[in-house]
């Protein structure tokens, strides 16, 4: 989803100008009305940082994490992966909804990342000179907190009675990491999608940490229009049978059909005018249907 965007926005010299976060920071706060609760590294000790088998880098902060709109988490996990120098300027890589923390291949995990075009030795994003932080968001099942994980007070899972959470809660949890990692100042922060949200939310409210943001395919605000459509979407879930009302891990099952449906309502919003075009245009399908004949 990035690399024409980031263009604009990146050079083969490094990160390049993007916009001074403290003129972006005042702009946006005007539509943060929500008072963010203030969590000090400090206050949720005593904490633990271990590895897992991917290499990826897993604290638990043993205290509650309190959220932006009531309530708390017990305790919270989240889980990163890095690459480069230790003492590089920092750029922080935070991942759309779908995707983990595995920006790029690590010496523990091989595997293709999902931007491996972007990051590595030589890349737009260099290696060799920054020092990149990927951290797996809150909510997300990759390695983090979420309705999948297991509740420390009941010993079951989440699920349905995970807490509603926020963006800013998201941006908070990536600033106790960069605490944990003794980091005070980093040369940007880049997002996507949920990614690129999680960053404005960060540019608002800590304002004075990022040199520059990259903010790519993403909102600092929801239309009227984009909340209807997901909660038709929501709506597909919650029509399905196999959620067995939120249990349906516990009951074997999975919702795939209404997460189908969703999946489709939520691709509808995602494409152009030429593109349904070339998709569902009857004329179109017939002419491209005589060529493969004539071939």
């Amino acid at each position: 989803f990035g690399t024409t965007a980031m263009l604009s926005c990146l050079s083969r010299r490094g990160i390049g100008f993007v916009r001074p976060v403290q003129l972006m920071s005042r702009q946006l706060s005007t539509r943060c009305s929500l008072i963010l609760p203030t969590h000090k590294l400090q206050d949720l000790r005593p904490s633990l940082e271990t590895m897992d088998e991917l290499g990826r880098s897993i604290l638990t902060l043993q205290h509650p994490f309190a959220l932006q709109l009531g309530g708390t988490l017990p305790s919270v996990s989240l889980s990163w992966e890095e690459w480069g120098p230790k003492d590089g300027p920092v750029v922080l890589i935070v991942p759309s909804l779908s995707s983990g923390s595995h920006v790029a291949v690590t010496e523990k995990n091989k595997e293709d990342g999902w931007w491996e075009k972007m990051v590595g030795p030589g890349k737009w994003i260099d290696t060799t000179k920054y020092r990149v932080i990927s951290p797996n968001v809150l909510g997300s099942t990759y390695g983090l907190t979420s309705p999948a994980s297991i509740n420390p007070e009941t010993g079951k899972l989440y699920g349905k009675f995970f807490p509603q959470i926020t963006t800013a809660d998201q941006a908070s949890l990536v600033k106790l990491l960069l605490d944990h990692l003794q980091i005070d100042r980093i040369e940007a922060i880049i997002g996507a999608s949920l990614g690129g949200m999680i960053v404005l939310q960060f540019a608002v409210h800590f304002a004075d940490i990022a040199e520059k943001v990259v903010v790519i395919s993403s909102t600092a605000k929801t239309t009227a229009g984009t909340v209807a459509i997901r909660s038709v979407q929501r709506a597909a879930v919650l029509a399905d049978p196999d959620l067995c009302d939120g249990d349906y891990r516990e009951q074997g099952k999975w919702p795939t059909h209404g997460m189908k449906v969703a999946r489709m309502l939520g691709l509808i919003s995602y494409r152009s005018r030429t593109e349904f075009d070339t998709r569902f245009n009857h004329r179109v399908r017939r002419q491209e249907k005589q060529k493969q004949k004539q071939k």
